[in-house]
């Protein structure tokens, strides 16, 4: 499930906080916060190499307490890597380091697989390697939307089991079917009381991603319920799909990749 689980203090001390302080995104306006990596279970990921062109993916951009997005990476061990620099953009052109208290945030701790950055407007994410195979280069970008109000992804899934369309995935020709909770904060500690936005999701927007680069992605037109059956041109890809808010209940946005290179 993806909610808001565990957190630890980037300092080394341990605390359960259901509230995501701290990362800001933007170094301008970034005031005194002490940042929090991810040390939860990431979602499982394609069995690929792993280089800088796959490294990065935003899961979700939605308002718990603040707004915040979800930056899930891939373990420094993996990419042979001493530590990550995590830089932001507003337009895509010109980066930023991801700052805090004047100082450059550098992430060194071997097991951290994300980060929840607080942000302040949409912006462009991407991450920097320092040391081995790949210093210096950055990895994939990605957009996050900046939610000032609204719900928070409380849970989601995906199917792609066999009753959808009686082809097996990862053939081609398989369903795909997602499911998405979005909830209204109310409580930290007791879930149950943070009401369900039934129809939080306004649009349904697919992919076929390359899975060594996630910047090489095609729309796939006419895909626009939360359904998909693949087909012949989706394969040796991944499939995307981007929920994006109505814009009313939830203004955030709620990605999801399947797991399985379609054959």
């Amino acid at each position: 499930m993806i909610g808001r689980l565990l957190r630890m203090c980037v300092m080394g001390c341990l605390t359960c906080c259901f509230l995501i302080l701290g990362c800001e995104i933007d170094p301008d306006m970034l005031q005194n916060n002490t940042p929090y990596l991810v040390y939860e279970e990431p979602p499982p990921t394609p069995a690929v190499a792993a280089l800088p062109s796959n490294l990065l993916f935003i899961a979700h951009c939605d308002y718990y307490q603040d707004p915040v997005a979800r930056l899930y990476f891939k373990p420094l061990p993996e990419m042979g890597a001493a530590s990550y620099t995590i830089q932001s953009s507003i337009d895509g052109n010109v980066w930023s380091d991801f700052m805090v208290n004047g100082l450059i945030f550098t992430i060194t701790d071997q097991s951290a697989i994300g980060i929840d950055p607080r942000l302040t407007e949409n912006c462009y994410s991407r991450i920097r390697i320092n040391g081995g195979e790949y210093d210096g280069q950055t990895s994939n970008t990605m957009w996050a939307k900046y939610a000032p109000q609204g719900g928070y992804l409380h849970h989601s899934t995906l199917d792609t089991s066999l009753h959808l369309t009686g082809v097996m995935s990862p053939s081609a020709g398989h369903g795909i079917e997602v499911g998405i909770e979005i909830r209204t904060f109310v409580s930290a500690t007791d879930f149950s009381l943070n009401p369900i936005l039934p129809d939080a999701i306004g649009s349904w927007t697919w992919y076929r991603v390359n899975p060594l680069d996630f910047d090489d992605k095609t729309l796939i037109v006419g895909a626009n319920t939360h359904t998909y059956t693949t087909t012949n041109a989706d394969i040796g890809k991944l499939i995307m799909v981007e929920a994006s808010g109505d814009g009313s209940s939830f203004y955030g946005l709620v990605r999801i990749k399947t797991l399985e290179i379609v054959q």
